[in-house]
């Protein structure tokens, strides 16, 4: 099944109360025709892009350097081989007194949003809390149904969709989660064929591990406000969610029942979710971060590539058994890193189906550009404002004559937003 709509989630600072609007995207406009010749010349170009975690690894490096020695800051924003593009008019409006929201896809036909805000304390200082509220609008119907919930999830979940079930996960600050914060929206079928199913909240427990204590079992230094964060999450065989832990493993649990069980004693190789594609049977997703020792023997977090793509086999991982870090069985240049002097604010990869085609979203903040004619060396007195912008690039994985995969990268639209906006999400 192909994607009909991307959804963009953008955030609006400048008015009270707190505005969210959500806006449709197209991801054909993502897409070269099949047989024009910018579709043949971005598939003569894939080849050089398959790489190796090495290579990629000291590609990196080189850059990071680069980066660091260059002290001028740019003239403007660029992200190279990405056009300008206008978002879409905003298709739906969200409002909140003040709290901010999270927003998660849900069903399996992937045009139905959930908006969710936070049970925050009152900005003003007091100790009273707003009740959690969710809302669920289907973009189809464009109809709005209200949803009950005595706790929502914690803000900055992980939604994992399920079928027409969306599970929030552990914090992406890397909070161990406890039941109270682990919730999840299930839809259920109702007696009366002329009525509509509708979903429930219900909690689930966390993967069985133990909080880090003493740092005992790890070589790393021990810190409590991060503890052993989940960082890694996928859907295996369409009723089962793994989430991992970099000290702890990887755990498995069957949606049917809610039991957890555990997957391996190696973590999962990438970062965030993983999106399975029954074109090629792998899971494709962005290689996750790595603690690796300095010069100085002492251990230093490295960030993670984002400008790679890669594809795993998570149907080879031995159930329950010590096993080797999952070799990845294809590694991309996707050429959809940060532009200089930007930030990655988050990173999304998208299952768009109609044949291994995937949208990578990436999310950046960075500084005003220099004015014209102020010098550069100086200008930076930190008082220029942060901008936002989001690219979106469509790819394509297809396997060769050879049995090999190749990725096509496609075009990159770049979305530029004011200074009282940001991206929040693309689902």
């Amino acid at each position: 099944m192909s994607r009909r709509f991307l959804y963009m989630v953008v955030g609006n600072c400048s008015f009270a109360p707190s505005l969210y609007t959500l806006h449709r995207i197209n991801p054909s406009a993502l897409f070269y025709p099949k047989d024009s010749p910018d579709r043949a010349a971005a598939a003569a170009a894939a080849c050089m892009r398959s790489t190796t975690m090495e290579a990629a690894a000291e590609d990196l490096r080189a850059r990071k350097k680069a980066m660091r020695e260059s002290r001028l800051w740019p003239k403007s924003i660029k992200a190279d081989g990405a056009e300008e593009a206008r978002l879409p008019v905003a298709s739906m409006n969200f409002s909140t007194p003040g709290i901010a929201m999270d927003f998660a896809l849900i069903g399996r036909s992937k045009d139905k949003i959930v908006a969710l805000d936070g049970e925050n304390p009152d900005y003003t200082g007091n100790n009273w809390e707003a009740p959690g509220r969710a809302v669920l609008y289907d973009d189809a119907a464009h109809s709005v149904r209200a949803q009950l919930c005595n706790r929502l999830p914690d803000r900055d979940t992980v939604p994992v969709a399920v079928g027409d079930n969306v599970y929030f996960m552990g914090e992406e600050e890397g909070v161990v989660p406890s039941k109270e914060n682990l919730r999840a929206l299930i839809r259920y079928p109702t007696r009366e064929p002329d009525i509509d199913s509708d979903w429930y909240w219900y909690s689930f427990p966390p993967p069985p591990y133990d909080v880090i204590g003493t740092g005992e079992h790890d070589p790393r230094p021990h810190y409590p406000e991060r503890r052993d964060m989940l960082g890694a999450y996928a859907v295996v065989g369409e009723s089962h969610i793994w989430a991992s832990t970099r000290i702890r493993g990887t755990f498995s649990m069957d949606t049917a029942s809610g039991t957890w069980s555990r997957a391996s004693d190696s973590p999962l190789p990438f970062s965030g979710r993983a999106e399975y594609a029954p074109e090629h049977g792998l899971w494709f997703g962005f290689p996750n971060d790595e603690w690796q020792y300095d010069s100085d023997n002492k251990w230093r977090y490295e960030s993670g590539d984002s400008d790679l793509l890669c594809a795993w086999d998570l149907n080879s991982v031995e159930s329950g058994g010590a096993a080797a870090p999952l070799r990845a069985h294809g590694v991309w240049e996707g050429g959809f890193g940060a532009p200089s002097w930007s930030f990655n604010v988050r990173s999304h990869l998208l299952h768009l189906g109609d044949g291994g085609r995937f949208c990578v979203a990436k999310l950046y903040q960075t500084y005003e550009p220099v004015p014209p004619g102020a010098c550069s060396r100086c200008y930076n007195d930190g008082t220029r404002d942060e901008i936002s912008f989001a690219v979106l690039t469509g790819v394509e994985v297809e396997r060769c004559d050879n049995g090999e995969l190749r990725m096509v990268k496609h075009r990159s639209c770049k979305y530029s937003f004011g200074e009282y906006s940001f991206p929040q999400d693309v689902l």
